[in-house]
């Protein structure tokens, strides 16, 4: 009998194992390995139970035959014997911990120690209770700032977690699988996923598949023998509902071809846009439904669903937009934006490489050479190497701009050699870093290591608390270097785990208008930062965005379209968007 893990559940566990080797102190290249198996499952785009299955885990780079042989036994049997036994030799409640912000291994082990925290589930919500009163503020390493702190993270974190929405990509994910079991079925003529996941939403709450074929029961039977199937929760010949892997709600909508334009619009959503349409439709004497529109009391039925909003006097309205945010005011005077494609994308301007200095946060996995291949493959005129810059608690100032001039004479040399081995390279490679805004909105490069760059990315990863008047001087302040091209994952959110930093973004957008600066859609399926709403609010005031994937390794240059589907719900277009430029014509911005 084979075992069924999702990505996550694998990274899951293997972030576990990490952090109790991290409170074994065990040893640090071994570490290091698991980190980097970690970073490697959460960014792969195809289920890692494909490549298991297809005997194609050693075609995994950076997963070596003893991670592969631990994969192998957790699909077969279920579980991995040396992780239990490392995980049983310590506290339960440790391992409950470690998802709560700011919490880190050793402390999670320390507090589970102290609080005799012995059941993981439960752990969470007892710290909360001890914070409460008082007693973490006493202990070492520990005051009242951190326990508030504390309290403030476990709370969001239990919070979060009485949320039943998942990540776009792990719906993504659940639609691919389900996608490939349904196109095998010779009875189903067409099958599309609605609601938030059609609309890309951020987040879905439960996953919607419409079908149509012109044999529901044969469809419907079929349906109900998906693999990963949990539960039927009911069936019938025009609809099944199920509970599918570790417990995501599906539901399918069988109807016959003639109904599929209606049924598309009305399942797509969202409330609000069709509460809207269907109020337009009144005002004409029509009424509507998944079933059509009726029209001079007669039913009419669509099976396309541009048809159907042509029979309200309405453009047809990209699923992205449909919030009810402008878009049907747009579509009746003709006025929609034609929205930026995955195809417009010329180049990807922040990822990060293997390169062997320390680096302020995570390094890439893979080669420059690895990213240029993937890059060409894609068809892009463009790279920016822009790894995290070096880390200033491990060199001085000296070694930093030190460890920028052997890294740029580095870069030089794969470009060279990269223009040999491909003989006429169609990619320019542009040398970058990816530059940490400390608190106080300085770089954490000197100028005499930044100008050696053909540009810099600047970010946000500490701090995040800072009030909205010192977060916004400190964005514009570490901005404001002429090397300084684009603001990197600006909100510094991750979904469902980190909330956004607060900010004034009219007085950032305007400096960025005025001194040249873009904005970047952070493609990372955990952040999708820029928000689609800030998005929005950057383009009518003039903000030029880049997407970027943030790519730690080559494979996830391929995650672009996240990015593509934030930017189209915030209505950009391909002028709004600096890597749609051409080589020569980026180029030339990002060098004035």
């Amino acid at each position: 009998m084979a075992f069924t893990f999702s990505n996550a559940q694998i990274a899951d566990l293997f972030e576990e194992i990490t952090a109790a080797l991290i409170v074994q102190n065990d040893d640090r290249f071994r570490i290091r390995a698991y980190e980097n198996a970690v970073s490697i499952f959460r960014q792969l785009q195809e289920p890692i139970e494909y490549y298991w299955q297809n005997k194609l885990l050693g075609t995994i780079t950076g997963i070596g035959t003893i991670f592969a042989r631990k994969i192998d036994e957790l699909f077969t049997t279920g579980k991995v014997a040396e992780f239990d036994a490392i995980r049983q030799s310590l506290p339960a409640g440790m391992f409950g911990l470690l998802p709560v912000e700011g919490i880190g291994p050793k402390n999670a082990f320390k507090l589970a120690n102290i609080f005799k925290l012995a059941d993981r589930e439960t752990a969470p919500a007892k710290l909360l209770e001890s914070a409460k009163n008082g007693q973490i503020r006493g202990l070492e390493g520990f005051g009242e700032k951190s326990e508030a702190q504390l309290i403030d993270n476990i709370t969001r974190y239990l919070l979060a977690g009485t949320v039943t929405r998942i990540p776009l990509y792990r719906a993504d994910q659940i639609v691919t699988e389900i996608g490939a079991y349904l196109g095998a079925c010779p009875a189903i003529q067409t099958f599309s996923p609605l609601g938030s996941h059609r609309r890309r939403k951020e987040t879905v709450g439960d996953i919607d598949i419409g079908i149509t074929t012109q044999q529901p029961k044969v469809v419907s039977d079929y349906v109900a023998l998906i693999p990963k199937i949990s539960k039927i929760v009911a069936k019938g010949d025009g609809m099944v509902r199920i509970i599918y892997g570790e417990g995501i709600d599906v539901d399918f909508k069988i109807v016959d071809p003639g109904e599929w334009g209606s049924l598309l619009q009305h399942f797509t959503g969202s409330k609000a846009h069709n509460v809207a349409l269907r109020e337009m439709a009144v005002t004409r004497k029509m009424s509507m439904s998944e079933h059509g529109m009726k029209i001079k009391g007669a039913w009419q039925r669509f099976t396309q669903e541009d048809k159907f909003y042509q029979s309200l006097g309405l453009d047809h309205i990209p699923p992205e937009l449909r919030e009810n945010l402008g878009e049907i005011e747009a579509a009746k005077n003709h006025s929609l934006p034609n929205l930026v494609t995955l195809a417009d994308i010329k180049g990807d301007l922040h990822t990060h490489t293997n390169y062997g200095w320390v680096n302020s946060h995570d390094a890439g996995l893979s080669s420059v050479d690895e990213l240029a291949d993937t890059a060409v493959a894609l068809g892009y005129e463009y790279l920016g190497v822009g790894d995290h810059n070096p880390s200033i608690s491990t060199y001085n100032v000296d070694e930093i701009i030190k460890q920028i001039q052997k890294r740029s004479r580095f870069i030089e040399q794969i470009k060279n050699s990269y223009e040999k081995r491909v003989k006429k390279s169609t990619i320019k490679l542009f040398n970058a870093l990816e530059i940490d805004i400390r608190s106080d909105g300085a770089l954490a490069v000197p100028d005499a290591g930044i100008n050696l760059l053909d540009y810099a990315v600047v970010s946000i990863h500490s701090s995040f608390k800072q009030t909205a008047e010192q977060m916004t001087e400190r964005i514009i302040k570490g901005l404001s270097h002429p090397k300084a091209k684009i603001l990197g994952h600006p909100t510094g959110r991750l979904i469902g785990k980190r909330d956004p930093i607060a900010a004034n973004w009219d007085s950032i957008f305007g400096f960025c208008v005025t001194n040249g600066k873009a904005i970047e859609i952070n493609a990372s399926p955990d952040r999708l930062d820029l928000t689609d709403i800030l998005v929005k609010k950057a383009i009518l005031l003039g903000v030029k965005l880049v997407i970027d994937t943030d790519a730690h390794h080559h494979s996830t240059l391929f995650g672009m379209q996240s990015g593509i589907d934030v930017a189209r719900r915030g209505w950009a277009t391909k002028a709004d968007i600096i890597n749609t430029w051409d080589a020569a014509k980026l180029t030339q911005w990002l060098i004035k």
